[in-house]
């Protein structure tokens, strides 16, 4: 994902001719959660829970088939908790959100390619937070179809706000 984030394709010669062709560095903010660095972002509530639940052995051996088929089984009982996520946003202002489930990314792409923060920039000291509100499991399945498909398909339901945050 690292990769990815940075431009460098998949492969030994293509990853080098990259590497070769744009020396320089990128700088990623690191966050602290809990007492743990994070360098490119984590779930709460939903996604948090599947992750959770899914055996790194499974992991292992299926791969995101895994992640997959354990997201099905949680999303037919998901209870969407009531989560405020409060904090401070890149100007210093206070914001106070509700949600059901949130991801919070510093590079662009979370859990691989899969864009899903399309305005986050890993140097700019920003975490950014894309949350979803409500109880509704078609829409949180809409979100999560629009998340595996290419582009921005996730930010286009009504209830996935997306904002860059100082603090949370």
């Amino acid at each position: 994902m690292v990769a990815a984030e940075c431009g460098i394709p998949n492969g030994v010669a293509p990853a080098l001719e990259a590497l070769a062709r744009r020396p320089g560095r990128r700088a990623f903010q690191a966050w602290r959660v809990g007492g743990r660095a994070v360098l490119l972002g984590l779930g709460v509530g939903f996604e948090a829970r599947v992750m959770d639940r899914v055996s790194l052995r499974t992991k292992r051996t299926l791969g995101f088939a895994a992640i997959g088929a354990r997201g099905v089984m949680e999303w037919l009982r998901y209870d969407f908790p009531a989560l405020r996520i409060q904090g401070e946003d890149c100007r210093g202002r206070p914001f106070d959100l509700p949600a059901t489930q949130a991801l919070a990314t510093i590079p662009r792409r979370f859990a691989g390619r899969h864009v899903v923060a399309p305005d986050a920039v890993p140097e700019d000291g920003c975490i950014d937070l894309v949350l979803f509100e409500g109880g509704s499991r078609l829409r949180m399945a809409g979100f999560w179809v629009g998340v595996q498909l290419p582009g921005t398909a996730h930010l286009r339901i009504p209830s996935a706000p997306c904002a860059p945050a100082a603090s949370a």
